[in-house]
């Protein structure tokens, strides 16, 4: 039986949308909203490039006449040329890619590959729906996109025992395959027509931006392409080979060991190789690099979205305010699935892999450690100054 066009859920969307819609002011122009309402977190990497962005943005505004002179110009003197032939349709994906160019994650980004914030999202989405409640686009589209958020794990553990550009090398890797996945993902994706695009989040969280090109996005379908992905870097060569077990400098660290340890290694051989089996018992077979995932849909977002409307009834929301909204409760609610999948997995592992469980919470165990440490001095100066006291008023009684 095939799908009506939008589901019951989203009809409801659709009027808040329409409701919202007709009662806002005229939209601010595309290349306005780019420049003012960007999110604060990655304003500072528009700066630089935000001319060059706006001359693309321009042109939608063009007549048809100024469109065809663009079109078939070779560059527009920026080093950003339209490719000959363009229509104007084409030039709203064009200002997708022009955005993530200008969003560009500096630190996980390499020059064989770029990976954007995902807060760049934001006023395109908004876009979007804006095009849906003009009636420019299907409302198909409210029920067509997706999330996945991804969080990895063990990132603690690798970063304390081996360094931060270590780390970092790491986690450029994942946003490579992910920017750049391999044929079977490529296979999943157009067998259930489905495009892709990964971005950064912050630290050692990404997002993927799941839309179907045709039809819904199903629930299980977005679950299963975030198994896929799991399987993805736990399979990636370079990856596994990133961290040895074999290397003392790690095994060394992981263990925690104090300077007069290390300088008896440094001078006793047998005793070295003695400590390295010693660590080694306590660590997996083999390093498995691994991810945390969740998943959401729009669908999902606009509902939070429009619960929170209900909820807070004193504040008028305009159409961008809940549009923004509904895309950031979408990945909220990614990441909090993708928590419980984790504390899941955690409790899992205890129990069938203690080693691995060790490994991937020996940063936290050390942080629970130190707090524990700092609580208890703390307990022991109180006593000490009480004792103090009562000695000064036991001296003063006197």
């Amino acid at each position: 039986m095939d799908s009506p066009l939008i589901s019951p859920a989203t009809d409801q969307h659709l009027k808040t949308l329409l409701e919202l819609y007709s009662d806002a002011a005229p939209a601010l122009p595309l290349h306005q909203r780019l420049q003012s309402e960007f999110p604060t977190e990655i304003r500072a990497l528009i700066a630089r490039n935000i001319q060059t962005l706006l001359t693309q943005v321009r042109v939608k505004s063009m007549p048809d006449s100024e469109i065809d002179h663009a079109v078939h110009s070779k560059s527009n003197g920026h080093g950003n040329g339209y490719a000959q032939g363009m229509q104007r349709s084409d030039i709203d994906g064009y200002l997708w890619r022009m955005r993530h160019e200008i969003a560009t994650d500096e630190v996980l980004s390499t020059p064989q590959n770029f990976i954007s914030h995902y807060g760049c999202l934001a006023p395109l989405i908004a876009h979007e729906m804006e095009q849906v409640a003009s009636g420019e686009i299907s409302p198909e589209y409210l029920d067509s996109v997706g999330s996945i958020f991804i969080d990895v794990n063990g990132m603690k553990t690798i970063v304390d025992c081996t360094s931060h550009a270590h780390a970092c090398g790491f986690l450029q890797r994942i946003a490579l395959i992910l920017r750049n996945p391999s044929d079977a993902i490529q296979e999943f994706l157009t067998l259930h027509r489905l495009t892709m695009e990964a971005y950064t989040v912050g630290g050692d969280e990404f997002f993927l931006f799941v839309r179907s090109t045709e039809g819904w996005l199903h629930q299980d379908v977005l679950d299963e392409l975030a198994q896929r992905i799991k399987q993805l870097v736990a399979e990636d060569t370079v990856l596994v080979s990133h961290v040895s077990f074999e290397d003392d400098a790690f095994l060394w660290r992981y263990a925690g060991l104090d300077a007069v340890t290390m300088q008896r290694i440094d001078e006793d051989p047998e005793f070295a190789r003695s400590k390295r089996q010693e660590i080694k018992k306590t660590l997996p077979k083999k390093f498995s690099p691994s991810i945390s995932t969740g998943t959401a849909t729009l669908r999902d977002g606009l509902d939070r979205a429009m619960a929170d409307r209900q909820g807070n009834s004193q504040h008028t929301m305009t159409f961008e305010q809940f549009a923004y909204s509904a895309h950031y409760a979408t990945c909220d609610l990614a990441d909090e699935r993708q928590k419980q999948n984790k504390d899941r997995m955690k409790a899992e592992l205890r129990i069938s892999d203690p080693q691995q469980y060790e490994f991937l919470m020996r940063n936290a165990e050390n942080r629970r450690l130190r707090q524990k440490i700092l609580t208890l001095r703390a307990q022991v100066q109180e006593l000490i100054e009480a004792r103090d006291g009562m000695k000064l008023q036991v001296d003063e009684d006197r």
